[in-house]
């Protein structure tokens, strides 16, 4: 059998893999309804003291300048964050939680996290500036940004001693690609695992998209925007030294995709970057 029929068959088997968590569950159905119920969602929230911290210190950041109380999820969804972001950081953070991996590293959850949250945000400003007609959900977009790499916290679960040997090889050769060297070590990359992923745990096909194609400039499947936005956040994100993306570079055809110039990326960019300090603090509570 071939490394990378093994891998996808480690996948694939239950007792290899954690099942979906009950939390990701419960939040996944109400995703999936059509009508938003807040106190719902609150209440789901609420069942996990760590979840709902997490989403409190969230809304409570400048990141979004509330200058009220944010005491409970139920606040920080109905004066603060809105239904769909708050469904979405939430089922990200849910489908995360169980892969237990060292923080330092490249590969680390500290980088992780950093990655995902700077992308979450940044993909979620590029899905609102794309004309109406061609946009997006900013919520799924958010999502995608969240979870598009989570591909690499599966194989640090699946084959935790060639974890740690990539993620020290990396730390001391920075120069290498993430991709290439993920595919010399385990026989293929995040991106496919991650898919692999979410599809078995029937996520949402643009999430599933997002993972998969997240490092090609442009596809014709018909979500593939979820997996443009996150490849043009990367390359942004690159140029401030924030994750794996090969360089800072884009193609103009990869923006004009979007209906986004080149100039306006820049600026969603660096209103991201200027609440770096927000961010960070918000970051390191996800990593905890």
């Amino acid at each position: 059998m071939s490394e990378l029929n093994n891998i996808r068959l480690r996948i694939d088997q239950i007792d290899k893999m954690p099942a979906m968590p009950m939390m990701a569950q419960k939040v996944l159905e109400l995703h999936a309804k059509p009508e938003r119920d807040v106190l719902a969602l609150a209440k789901v929230i609420e069942l996990d003291p760590s979840l709902s911290a997490q989403v409190i210190r969230y809304a409570s950041s400048s990141l979004y300048g509330y200058r009220g109380k944010v005491d409970s999820p139920e606040a920080a969804i109905s004066r603060v964050l809105g239904y769909d972001t708050v469904i979405n950081l939430v089922l990200g953070i849910a489908v995360a939680k169980p892969f237990n991996l060292p923080h330092n590293g490249p590969l680390g959850l500290d980088a992780f996290w950093s990655h995902a949250v700077y992308s979450a945000i940044l993909c979620q400003k590029l899905a609102l500036a794309m004309p109406q007609s061609k946009r997006p959900a900013p919520g799924l977009a958010y999502l995608a940004g969240l979870l598009h790499n989570i591909g690499a916290l599966v194989l640090g679960h699946i084959f935790p001693t060639e974890f740690d040997m990539l993620n020290s090889f990396l730390a001391a050769n920075p120069h290498k690609h993430f991709t290439d060297s993920e595919r010399e070590v385990f026989g293929e990359s995040h991106d496919k695992v991650g898919a692999w992923l979410l599809h078995n745990w029937q996520l949402p096909p643009q999430l599933v998209m997002a993972c998969l194609n997240h490092h090609e400039a442009q596809t014709s499947h018909p979500h593939a925007v979820y997996a443009t936005i996150c490849y043009v956040a990367d390359h942004l994100l690159k140029r401030n030294n924030i994750g794996d993306a090969e360089s800072g570079e884009l193609a103009p055809l990869v923006l004009q995709s979007l209906t986004i110039t080149e100039e306006i990326a820049l600026e969603l960019t660096q209103e991201v970057m200027d609440k770096a300090q927000d961010l960070e603090a918000i970051i390191k509570q996800f990593a905890a």
